[in-house]
């Protein structure tokens, strides 16, 4: 028989240690990675899904309320979160932990139900079965995101990805001998980076995810699970990246930013070519890019052509992020 408890303190260790050992878990579902936020605040309603007093499954999430009407929420925390499952789970067990849940949220009166499953390129043994499953259980198709991702793993070198042009301004633009691309090491190195991450968001009509203490927490918390590196002329730093290490298939590169003084200088190339190479030597065999879209209109799930045009010069492929939901009766 199928349980369902709430998550408390009591569950912590459980609770990271199965992410470690899950199918499709990362470090944004881990309790470290979702209790982080400084700026804002979540009304927790995490579940740890068992059978026979085994964790077969776990759903980070929260309450959302509108007057009485009480929707439950992949955690807005967690750059995906969705039903994190045991790597043998089976498909029946899947069905069951489908049904299981929607019985458990009617019972506590909840009116919806709102999931972002993590994406195929994080799941250790891609399986559809859960995103399938969903659909069968009257889930319906929310909203689609796309996102891109290159295959590093399936290549010795990550020139061999890159298309000609990239290639070349690595090779033979001698501009780029200027730059010093390196760790960042110091709250100051990190500081300049973020100014120039607020100017390069603003020019996009949006901010940064993270607040720049946010950044210094996660970055303190997880050691080389977060890597910031900047590059820096003359001294100074012109910009830099931000690599989440999600998990031991997929590294994440969230930030990829410049200076406006130096974007003519192809280090936004420079920078995302030594991203992914720091992700093959970690032993990432993906990397995520990141969503292609464009805050800045009307639909925010317009894909943005220039930007995903400049990832695919990368090797990359097109990836689906799938949000689902249900009316629960």
């Amino acid at each position: 028989m199928i349980t369902i408890e709430k998550y408390n303190k009591t569950y912590f260790e459980q609770w990271e240690n199965f992410i470690k050992i899950s199918n499709n878990g990362t470090i944004f579902q881990t309790q470290k990675f979702i209790n982080y936020h400084i700026t804002r605040k979540f009304n927790d309603y995490s579940l740890i899904i068992k059978k026979n007093d085994e964790i077969l499954c776990l759903l980070p999430g929260v309450i959302k309320k509108v007057d009485d009407y009480k929707i439950y929420y992949s955690h807005p925390g967690t750059s995906y979160g969705g039903l994190i499952l045991k790597k043998d789970v089976t498909f029946q067990l899947i069905n069951e932990i489908i049904k299981s849940l929607d019985d458990y949220l009617i019972k506590h009166q909840f009116k919806k139900i709102f999931l972002i499953n993590s994406p195929c390129i994080y799941w250790c043994h891609e399986d559809h079965s859960l995103d399938y499953l969903l659909q069968w259980n009257k889930y319906k198709i929310k909203e689609t995101y796309i996102s891109h991702a290159s295959n590093i793993g399936q290549s010795t070198k990550i020139d061999n990805l890159l298309s000609k042009r990239k290639k070349r301004y690595i090779l033979n633009d001698n501009h780029l001998n200027d730059f010093i691309f390196k760790e960042a090491c110091s709250n100051s190195e990190i500081e300049q980076f973020y100014l120039i991450l607020i100017k390069a968001k603003k020019q996009f009509l949006t901010t940064p995810t993270h607040s720049l203490n946010e950044l210094k927490k996660l970055k303190k918390l997880f050691n080389k699970k977060i890597e910031i590196f900047v590059s820096l002329l003359n001294d100074s730093v012109v910009g830099g990246v931000v690599i989440f290490h999600a998990n031991k298939k997929t590294s994440l590169i969230f930030y990829n930013v410049v200076d406006p003084n130096v974007k003519d200088s192809q280090l936004s190339v420079l920078q995302l070519y030594n991203a992914m190479k720091i992700c093959k030597n970690y032993g990432a065999s993906i990397v995520d890019f990141g969503v292609s879209h464009t805050p800045e209109k009307l639909n925010p799930l317009d894909p943005k052509f220039s930007l995903i045009k400049f990832k695919e010069q990368f090797g990359s492929k097109g990836i689906k992020r799938i949000a689902f939901e249900k009316e629960l009766r």
